[in-house]
C-alpha cells in the first residue's frame, strides 16, 4: 500500500475518533473540548492536504448528478467547519480567553457553534459514506457469501441502532436550534454516549453510501 493511502487512512481513521469526541463535549470538559477541537482542525488541513488534486480539479471535467452533491456537500462541511471553529473561539473560555468578547457574543456564539458542530456532524457522515464503495468492495471480496451476509446483517443491526439513537438524542432539536444545551441523562456515561453516536455516524454513513449509488444510475437503470 502506497504511503500517501496510509497516510490518508490514518487522517480519515483520526478525524472519525476525533470527530466523536468532539460530540462529547459534556463528558469531557471544556479545556479538553477545546483543544480536540485545534486537533479537528489540523487534522482538516492535513486532509485537504493530500487530497489537494480534488481542489485543484473542481473546474475541470463533467458535472454528474453524484458529483454535484458531493461537490455541495463538501463546500457545506467546509462552511460548517469555518463556522465551528470561529463560534468556538468566541466562546472560549480557555486557549482564546484573552481574546475581548463579551458575555453577550458567548450566549449567541453558543447556539451558533452547537448548530454548526451538529450539522457538521451529519454533512461528514454522508461525505465518508458517498465515499466507502471502494471500502465496501474490498470487503465482500475478501468474504464468502456466509460471512458477507453475517456483515451485512450486523450493518443492519447498527444502522437501525443508528436511527433509534437519532431520535432518543433529540438530534433534531440541536439541527434547528429548539436546543441550545445538550441534554443528557442522569447516568450517561462517556462509554454510552460515545457508542451512540458511533451508530448515528453509521446510520448517516449508509445513507450517505445508499444515496451515492442511487445518483449514480443512469436512464437504464446501470451503474456508470
Amino acid at each position: 500500500m502506497p504511503w500517501k493511502t496510509k497516510l490518508r487512512l490514518v487522517t480519515d481513521l483520526s478525524m472519525v475518533i476525533v470527530l466523536l469526541l468532539l460530540m462529547s463535549y459534556s463528558l469531557l470538559g471544556e479545556t479538553a473540548h477545546e483543544w480536540i477541537g485545534i486537533v479537528m482542525f489540523l487534522l482538516f488541513i492535513l486532509h485537504h492536504g493530500i487530497n489537494s488534486s480534488w481542489i485543484r480539479n473542481l473546474r475541470g471535467g463533467k458535472y454528474t448528478v453524484s458529483r454535484l452533491v458531493r461537490t455541495v456537500i463538501d463546500m457545506l462541511i467546509l462552511f460548517t467547519m469555518l463556522g465551528s471553529m470561529l463560534s468556538g473561539i468566541v466562546i472560549s473560555r480557555h486557549i482564546f480567553s484573552f481574546l475581548p468578547f463579551g458575555p453577550e457574543a458567548g450566549e449567541t456564539g453558543r447556539a451558533v457553534h452547537m448548530f454548526f458542530a451538529f450539522w457538521g456532524f451529519i454533512l461528514m457522515c454522508l461525505h465518508g459514506g458517498m465515499h466507502l464503495k471502494m471500502i465496501a468492495g474490498m470487503i465482500h471480496k475478501d468474504r464468502g457469501k456466509t460471512e458477507g451476509r453475517m456483515f451485512s446483517l450486523c450493518a443492519l443491526l447498527a444502522v437501525v441502532y443508528g436511527a433509534c439513537a437519532f431520535y432518543r438524542r433529540q438530534i433534531i432539536s440541536y439541527l434547528f436550534l429548539q436546543t441550545h444545551f445538550l441534554m443528557l441523562g442522569f447516568d450517561e456515561t462517556l462509554a454510552s454516549y460515545l457508542f451512540d453516536y458511533f451508530m448515528i455516524m453509521i446510520f448517516f454513513m449508509w445513507i450517505g453510501y445508499h444515496l451515492d449509488k442511487i445518483l449514480k444510475y443512469n436512464v437504464k437503470g446501470k451503474m456508470r
